[in-house]
Formats: C-alpha cells, sequence, structure tokens
C-alpha cells in the first residue's frame, strides 16, 4: 500500500507552509510494506526449501477418467504455482511444485522429484537437459502460460485416487505440441490445515498492520490538515466516490489526484 501525494497541496486549505509540511509527513508512507506478514513460518519452505518461481498462472481444469471436479471444471482459473527447490540452484536436491488456489483453501497439489525420479521422468519423456535445469523449464513453461494464454496452454487434468496432471501444450497452426507432462498428488489433510492456517495468519496480520497503517494516517490528516478529513466525511455522507475524475475537490491545481 503506498500512498503518494504529489507535492504541496494549495487550494486543499490552510497555510501553504503547512500543506508542504503535510506532504511531507504523508511521504514517509510512500512505499510501505506490510511487516509480520511473514511472521509465521511458511510450510511451504520447511525442510530447506527455496521459492525459484511464485506466480499466479491461468490453468484449464478438466475431468479425466471419471474424476470428481469442483462446480468451475472446464473454464479456466488462476491457480497460484510455487517451483521450490531444495539445495543449491546449480545442485538441487528435490524440486517442489505446488498449486493452490484463493478461491478454494482445501485444494494442495504437489509434485516433487529427487535426481533418481527425475530421470525415470526424463526417460519417459525424451527430455534433453539435467535436474539443475529443471526448475528453469518450468518457470519458462509457466512463463509462456501466463504471458501468451491462446499460444501456451496449461491444462490440469484432476484424476482419481485424489491425483491431477498438469500438461504444458503449444497451440501451433494446425495441432498441439505437448511440452511437458507433471503429476501431481493430493497433499495431506495435516499439510493442507497447515497452509491454511499460515495464509490466514497472514492474511490476519496484512489486515491489522493496514489497519493501523490508515488510523496513523486519518490522525495525521486530522492535525495536519483537517479540512481535506472533513471533506472526506462529506464526500462519504453525500455518497460520492472519495477520489477519481468526479472529484475535483481533492484534486492538486495540476489536475492530479491527491491519493493513489
Amino acid at each position: 500500500m503506498a500512498t503518494s501525494v504529489p507535492g504541496p497541496h494549495a487550494g486543499v486549505g490552510g497555510d501553504p507552509s503547512v500543506n508542504g509540511s503535510f506532504a511531507a509527513d504523508v511521504s514517509a508512507f510512500s512505499g510501505f510494506e506490510v511487516p509480520g506478514a511473514e511472521a509465521d513460518p511458511d510450510p511451504s519452505m520447511s525442510g530447506g526449501f527455496w521459492v525459484y518461481f511464485q506466480r499466479e498462472v491461468p490453468l484449464e481444469l478438466r475431468a479425466r477418467d471419471g474424476a470428481e471436479l469442483p462446480q468451475d471444471a472446464g473454464a479456466t482459473e488462476n491457480i497460484k504455482v510455487k517451483v521450490l527447490v531444495k539445495g543449491e540452484e546449480h545442485a538441487p536436491e528435490y524440486v517442489r511444485v505446488e498449486l493452490s488456489s484463493e478461491a478454494n483453501l482445501w485444494f494442495l497439489y504437489i509434485h516433487e522429484v529427487d535426481q533418481e525420479a527425475f530421470h525415470d521422468l526424463q526417460d519417459e519423456q525424451r527430455l534433453m537437459l539435467g535436474f539443475a535445469e529443471y526448475p528453469g523449464l518450468l518457470a519458462k513453461l509457466l512463463g509462456s502460460c501466463l504471458r501468451d494464454p491462446r499460444a501456451f496452454l496449461g491444462i490440469l487434468s484432476m484424476q482419481p485416487q485424489l491425483r491431477a496432471r498438469l500438461d504444458f501444450l503449444q497451440v501451433l497452426d494446425y495441432k498441439f505440441v505437448e511440452h511437458l507432462s507433471v503429476g501431481f498428488d493430493a497433499a495431506s489433510e495435516a499439510l493442507v490445515r497447515d497452509h491454511i492456517v499460515y495464509r490466514y495468519g497472514r492474511l490476519k496480520g496484512m489486515c491489522a498492520t493496514l489497519q493501523s497503517t490508515l488510523s496513523d494516517m486519518s490522525a495525521l490528516i486530522k492535525t495536519r490538515n483537517p479540512s481535506l478529513l472533513l471533506q472526506f466525511a462529506n464526500l462519504k455522507a453525500s455518497g460520492q466516490p472519495v477520489a477519481g475524475p468526479r472529484s475535483p475537490a481533492l484534486k492538486s491545481p495540476g489536475g492530479k489526484s491527491m491519493l493513489r
């Protein structure tokens, strides 16, 4: 949450020197980062793992072999994908991929391989790379799905016995080309609970910190520029938006919104 005020706000009300000091105080909140959000350890990183890649990627959910699907199956959903590595980047011991969803806290699937398991995957899919390059391949394919979802597809097929498979396909003029197929298993109930507790604690900490910052900002505005706080109150009472193109009273003389 970053709050930026573009210069002294003459015309808002009060002494310009006070407004300039007010702007300087508010600028202290710029670049604000939520402290304490990572107070509890991330269960994904237990055992010495570190995050190699982490993004929300659009994946299409499908059913295979009579597997049960969530209600939104068949649609494209943003799935949070973590690629984690244990050991040095040039000599990993394990590579793990986690799939989770903000829409379903109980959705957690794991793909984990070591050097030996990767050799089987390498032979099965004729991969021309070593184990150390495997995290980079996963990140590259996931990034392609993110940047160009029409040309690169990530299809997550839900299978019986709490398993899943993620296929990376490239769309060419006349056919699909499969680059990689990755198997997943549903996480244990205990691990799912650990992830839910972590996510809840993280969000709770963020909300508490943001509420504290909002209170500090309100106190600062009340002390340094009470007329601005009064404008906020009047706009809220009238049902008008607090900031935006239809709130000229909250714009600087240059036409830029005071709050970004």
